[in-house]
């Protein structure tokens, strides 16, 4: 069977990897094919989403894509330094903060959540749910904490006005753990005022000084922003920024191309910092737990696991606020990764996969290089 074109582009362009923050051309070859590859095998349309940004990653290669524009009303292009919220994306970065300092020995994943926890927070009953259950979804906890609609503000985002004693007056009222896999946003806002408690530091502090400035990522980070990306929700005006009162860890964070292209090379062993060894990253990689997803999906710290038929594990984790999607798939057995990011809450569908499976040859790709 001939190489699909895109395949053919693909490695004659990272071949010759536009660095140092550059995009490619609209003129170049393999934007063409990228573009024809969003227009006929995926759903995404211009009119819903006016522009994404792809980066990706082979090896020591990078390249950078800008399709599209950056709002409804110019010409201009996203650039790799665009500020965007990165929604459930979040919890990858939550989860890296956490194996770093498991690495350091100052917490260890299978501790139980009561020794970690404000006494305000504690509940006997619940002494046999780990960290680590919390970063593998295995807690049982549900995807959003009961009755938060009680604390939504016409015109705010849902975790505006949700306090973290909100959080803990639930975990207290529990007769029994709840049990059995679950993706949860509040098993995220649980280790958030785990970190608070235990370091007596803002979770936003914590998470810049021992994870984004150790990787460089200096565009990151948690709260309001003037440099935020337009974006736009699903009626198609401007969204309104997203405001967290609890659960930043699981949605709150904001980012670059730039910096979450350190962030898919650092797990993928290709970003060497002292401070946070490869190591760190491969314990958010295995091992790998039961989820609610289907056939073919499991979890593991910060990712869920996608078993292509081919053998080829893949690691994925989107995300999405008002007005922006962020999406981040990887494949450590080829070193070759894929992030997109859009300035619309309706997304980039499977764009990033699509990519990063052709980049693999359709999962048939042998070995890194």
């Amino acid at each position: 069977m001939p190489r699909h074109p895109l395949t053919i582009l693909l490695f004659m362009c990272l071949s010759q990897s536009v660095s140092h923050g550059q995009i490619l051309p609209d003129t170049h070859s393999l934007y063409v094919e990228i573009d024809k590859l969003i227009r006929y095998e995926t759903e995404i349309t211009s009119r819903q989403t006016p522009g994404i940004l792809v980066g990706i990653v082979d090896g020591k290669n990078i390249i950078r894509l800008s399709i599209g524009q950056k709002d409804f009303s110019s010409s201009d292009k996203l650039q790799p330094g665009d500020l965007f919220e990165i929604g459930s994306l979040t919890k990858a970065l939550t989860a890296a903060l956490l194996s770093r300092l498991t690495n350091d020995k100052f917490i260890d994943w299978k501790t139980g959540i009561n020794t970690l926890l404000p006494e305000s927070c504690r509940n006997a009953k619940l002494q046999g749910i780990t960290l680590s259950d919390l970063a593998t979804h295995q807690s049982g906890f549900p995807k959003y904490p009961p009755y938060i609609g009680r604390y939504e503000a016409s015109g705010k985002s849902l975790f505006a006005h949700y306090p973290g004693s909100a959080i803990c007056n639930y975990m207290q009222g529990l007769d029994a753990p709840p049990g059995g896999a679950q993706y949860s946003h509040l098993n995220f806002g649980i280790i958030e005022i785990m970190l608070e408690h235990l370091y007596k530091r803002d979770f936003a502090a914590l998470a810049d000084s021992l994870l984004f400035h150790p990787l460089g990522m200096t565009s990151t980070g948690f709260g309001p922003s003037d440099t935020l990306t337009p974006g736009y929700d699903l009626s198609g005006t401007l969204a309104i920024p997203m405001e967290f009162a609890s659960c930043s860890a699981s949605e709150g964070a904001r980012s670059t191309m730039n910096d979450l292209l350190r962030f898919l090379r650092w797990n993928l062993g290709l970003l060497h910092v002292p401070k946070m060894p490869f190591p760190v990253a491969e314990a958010l990689q295995s091992p790998d737990f039961p989820s609610n997803l289907g056939n073919g999906i499991t979890f593991t710290r910060g990712w869920f696991l996608v078993h292509p038929k081919k053998k080829r594990d893949v690691f994925i984790h989107s995300g999405r606020s008002r007005g922006h999607h962020a999406s981040i798939s990887f494949c450590p057995q080829t070193g070759t990764g894929v992030i997109v990011l859009s300035n619309s809450a309706f997304g980039t569908d499977n764009l990033g996969y699509l990519i990063l499976r052709t980049i693999n040859r359709n999962w048939k790709r042998k070995s890194n290089g």
